[in-house]
């Protein structure tokens, strides 16, 4: 449980930021400069509030009135920025080292994830003798990721984390966030401007603009209030359901995927189900399944969920867990089904909710899981649509785009949701990539002649961590050894 009331002040705004976040994932969103970054910093300990307090599962980390302001190294989060912040003359490995080896400074025997486990898991073991800057923007995301869980966090902060991508690589980010998600259960707060970047992991949503709440919930709810829907509309809003590869039918070019079953919870966990409303980010199908659809995660749908054509992953084994992305405009409504057409997805649902939007009609509808239609007007009064109403969801197999969760990676002509990186500004106040985590304790000179980065680089790095440094224990800082930091 995190619990946020803070004011900040910034240049532009001040930030007025108050909920209460229960979910295993959060989503921050609005649009640049609402505030989204210097909340996540906040949280971090890289931004001191004006007042208010910030509390992690019961234990304070901001309270003005009781002058308690946790350093960022004391309050056990790991934050990964839009510019990764990776130590330039490190190796990989010893990027990743970086964050394990001061957590066992912090507290000793709470090491939570093992190294290998997180190389692993990230698929980092090949890069581990290289030097980060002749990393690619999607490796050098995945070693930011990897330092910062390597620390053992109990909250996990994402800015932006697919910002710098190449945009084939997008795909592959999502698909370690998702695994990180479901193996490791450390909770996120995830940062864009993106929506469909956060929709693959959550749907409950905090929504900022110009330093103020406009809506916190899930998107269901949050889509019939008029204030978050303009934004959450204008964000690019789209359908994200968890699917899982059935088969695959190389001779028709497509393959069948099945709503997929969330993981088992670890003994013990309490289910997203049962948290309290507005703050769980997934819906339960007929099935008992849970789909990660973007839309519906309050409804209960009444429909079996159905199989459904998608382009051909023959990269994918069966059973293989995939993210597919459907746009509400690419899905028709009829009244019946459609002979002698390409639309090859034809599901039966239920209208169950109709919403008006700025400058268009959404339109709730059960098939077995909640799609998100957008329709006219006119379509609305030709069809008579209303809650309670029968009718059919058509859409094309090539509509869906589908991201790979589990097993191979997914091709990168069919993984490519989203128009494009997304770029932003960072303060550079922390050279690192978790807020805890600042100095290794000696060996940074070392290994700074072994593997000197680019010309500029290091001058650009080091005068930032000289500037922090002081409010750290001086055992964690470098030693002061020959071309290392004095």
């Amino acid at each position: 449980m995190l619990e946020i009331d803070i004011t900040l002040p910034r240049d532009a705004f001040r930030l007025e930021l108050s909920c209460r976040l229960a979910a295993r994932t959060t989503g921050v969103f609005g649009p640049s400069g609402a505030g989204k970054t210097s909340a996540l910093l906040a949280v971090a300990g890289l931004h001191r509030p004006e007042r208010g307090r910030i509390v992690l599962d019961g234990r304070v980390l901001f309270d003005d009135r009781r002058g308690i302001h946790l350093p960022p190294h004391r309050r056990e989060i790991g934050v990964v920025f839009q510019d990764n912040r990776l130590f330039p003359h490190y190796t990989v490995r010893r990027n990743l080292l970086y964050g394990s080896r001061w957590k066992r400074h912090l507290r000793r025997g709470s090491q939570r994830f093992a190294f290998e486990q997180i190389v692993d898991l990230l698929e980092l073991r090949p890069l581990l003798g290289r030097p980060t800057p002749g990393l690619s923007g999607g490796e050098q995301r995945r070693v930011a990721l990897g330092r910062a869980l390597l620390g053992s966090p109990r909250l996990l902060l994402l800015d932006e984390p697919l910002a710098g991508v190449d945009h084939r690589r997008r795909a592959d980010i999502l698909r370690l966030l998702r695994r990180v998600q479901d193996e490791l259960h450390v909770p996120m707060l995830l940062v864009s401007h993106e929506l469909g970047e956060i929709l693959h992991l959550t749907d409950e949503l905090v929504v900022l603009d110009r330093g103020a709440v406009a809506g916190a919930g899930r998107l269901t709810d949050l889509i019939h209030q008029p204030r978050p829907l303009a934004l959450i509309h204008g964000g690019g809003l789209l359908n994200v359901v968890r699917l899982a590869v059935r088969e695959h039918r190389p001779d028709e070019g497509r393959s069948l995927l099945d709503v997929r079953a969330a993981p088992e919870k670890p003994h013990g966990e309490t289910s997203q189900r049962e948290t309290p409303r507005g703050e769980t980010a997934c819906g339960e199908t007929s099935r008992g399944e849970k789909s990660r659809g973007a839309v519906g995660a309050g409804e209960t749908p009444a429909r079996r969920p159905p199989l459904l054509s998608g382009p051909l992953l023959a990269d994918q084994s069966p059973g293989a867990g995939v993210d597919a992305v459907l746009r509400p405009e690419d899905i028709a409504l009829a009244l019946a089904p459609i002979e002698h057409t390409s639309m090859q997805n034809q599901l039966r649902g239920r209208v169950r909710r109709i919403v008006e939007a700025l400058d268009a009609t959404l339109c709730l509808v059960d098939v077995g899981f909640p799609l998100l239609v957008e329709v006219t007007a006119k379509a609305i009064s030709d069809l008579d649509l209303r809650p309670g109403k029968d009718v059919w969801c058509l859409f094309k197999t090539r509509a869906l785009q589908c991201v790979a969760i589990t097993g191979q990676r997914t091709s990168a002509r069919e993984t490519a949701p989203f128009p494009g990186p997304s770029f932003g500004t960072l303060p550079a106040a922390l050279p690192a990539v978790s807020a805890r985590a600042v100095s290794e304790g000696g060996d940074l000179a070392s290994e700074s002649r072994s593997a000197s980065p680019p010309g500029g680089l290091q001058s650009r790095f080091l005068p930032s961590l000289r500037a922090i440094l002081p409010s750290f224990p001086r055992s964690l800082r470098p030693r002061k050894r020959g071309s290392g930091i004095q």
